[in-house]
């Protein structure tokens, strides 16, 4: 059997096509396309029809030699299509960065506190879930939308009904949605009734690992596609796939992107006090994976500073962006990467040097140290949230497996192992697209459980450990952070 797996962030797509010979997994990347969110008018939107159009041309790339192939979508979680009767988009796809949500949370809050809204759902208190963009939007006088929409499907839903006709909502997208009992498994009407969004707008909550349908004629036709392709969903929330693309399951799992998420797969949810009071997520998986997290800035930060680099005609790669870092001076500055500052600045250089001057007095100046300020204060933020997951869990971790691109940033897997003084396993690099790959394998019959498909990882790519330095430099300087913002 041959898989395709297109994965969505929000720095950009890829679509992958894989092999499977009974022993080793072959995956191969035949299509990259850059995806960045749109400011418009004071708003952030994506451009979905660019969107569509790199998942179409990979499709191309990908399928059209006449062969049979098994199709997976993952993405970013939270955003959404609001579709008319006639299945057409009502109003442009806006991004879980959008301010809208910071504006109204005050009064959300007010009806819906959060307190109710974590026993319920297990759902971090977030300004990006979905429910806090529908509730913002009936504060903000587009009512008239929710009431009007026939229906309501997260971005990579509406992508598979463009591919098959049929629209579905998959479940580890609506355990994040914070309108959902993840004990129930059902969307809450008490949340759903507070700022008026009907059930009926939500198709069907189907598991990972549905069948959808096979491609439309008229998309085969366009793109040349005469085999079958039969698209299935698989965790589409793409933290879910890279969680399950781990190579180790009984350690803690650093998912490294533009968000980081740091956290353990359980049996069942963990919702208690002290969860919620240091904001510790819930969120859904196929049986047996249930995940419990904390989300982190992450790469974001970098990304952002790479960006503006860019626009100043300073070109440099992520490596080179490392190697200043590493030359420059250690614990000259620490940030909170979690404060709201850094969530969508428009300038986030600016934003990094104005904390820096608010609790030193002074800031980087330079490149190299930028990066290193950035670096080395997600590590502090990794440990500290490691220190908390294992308090709420009652277990020690003796490892970390660091997945996805950020683990190809050597430096910043260092300073993570030094600062939680555990060793640490990198890779592999593409786990969200080979986690959505095993649930496709088992959706098909080629392995039994996710811990079969685990065994293949191992056999079929390459993964780096590091080991702790300097622990007790690291944990001078964490005790020093917690100090300075007041971290519990």
């Amino acid at each position: 059997m041959r898989y395709l797996a297109f994965d969505l962030g929000a720095s950009g797509g890829k679509m992958f096509r894989a092999d499977f010979d009974g022993n080793v997994l072959r995956m191969d990347e035949v299509h990259r396309f850059a995806n960045a969110p749109v400011r418009k008018n004071g708003n952030i939107y994506w451009d979905f029809d660019a969107i569509y159009g790199g998942l179409k041309e990979g499709l191309k790339k990908a399928a059209s030699d006449g062969g049979d192939y098994i199709l997976g979508i993952d993405t970013f979680c939270n955003d959404f299509v609001l579709l008319d009767s006639d299945g057409n988009p009502m109003i442009p796809v806006r991004s879980y960065r959008d301010p809208r949500t910071e504006r109204c949370q005050k009064r959300i809050y007010e009806k819906t506190p959060p307190e109710m809204l974590y026993r319920i759902t297990g759902n971090q208190t977030a300004l990006f879930n979905t429910y806090m963009q529908l509730a913002s939007m009936r504060i903000e006088g587009e009512g008239d939308l929710l009431d009007g929409a026939d229906k309501l499907v997260f971005v990579p839903d509406h992508l598979i009904s463009l591919l098959t006709g049929k629209a579905e909502c998959e479940y580890t997208l609506a355990s994040v949605s914070q309108m959902y009992d993840i004990r129930k498994k059902a969307f809450d009407r008490d949340i759903l009734s507070a700022f008026g969004i009907r059930e009926d707008m939500f198709p069907p909550v189907v598991d990972p690992g549905t069948v959808s349908g096979t491609l439309l004629q008229d998309v085969a036709e366009e793109l040349g596609i005469t085999g079958k392709v039969t698209v299935i969903h698989v965790c589409e929330h793409d933290t879910a796939s890279a969680f399950l693309g781990a190579v180790l399951s009984d350690s803690m799992i650093l998912s490294s992107g533009t968000w980081s998420v740091l956290g353990v797969e359980c049996d069942e949810p963990v919702i208690t006090g002290y969860g919620f009071e240091h904001n510790f997520a819930n969120e859904g998986s196929v049986k047996g994976h249930h995940r419990l997290l904390h989300n982190i800035m992450g790469s974001w930060i970098l990304q952002q500073i790479k960006a503006e680099l860019e626009s100043r005609g300073e070109i440099l790669t992520h490596a080179e962006m490392a190697s200043l870092a590493e030359k420059a001076e250690p614990f000259r500055y620490l940030i909170d990467v979690d404060d709201d500052s850094f969530y969508a600045p428009e300038s986030m250089t600016d934003a990094v040097k104005n904390m820096c001057l608010e609790k030193y007095g002074s800031a980087p100046s330079d490149t190299g140290s930028i990066v290193r300020c950035v670096l080395e204060s997600l590590s502090v933020r990794y440990a500290l949230y490691a220190s908390q997951l294992e308090k709420l869990t009652d277990k020690k971790y003796d490892r970390i497996n660091v997945i996805g691109g950020g683990a190809r940033n050597g430096l910043l897997n260092r300073f993570t192992a030094s600062a939680l003084g555990k060793p640490l396993t990198a890779g592999p690099y593409e786990a969200t697209a080979i986690g959505n790959i095993l649930v496709q394998m088992m959706s098909a019959g080629e392995i039994g459980s996710i811990s079969e498909g685990r065994e293949i990882i191992k056999r079929s790519f390459e993964f780096e450990d590091i080991k702790p330095e300097c622990e007790s430099e690291w944990a001078e300087n964490t005790e020093k952070f917690k100090d300075m913002y007041g971290v519990k």
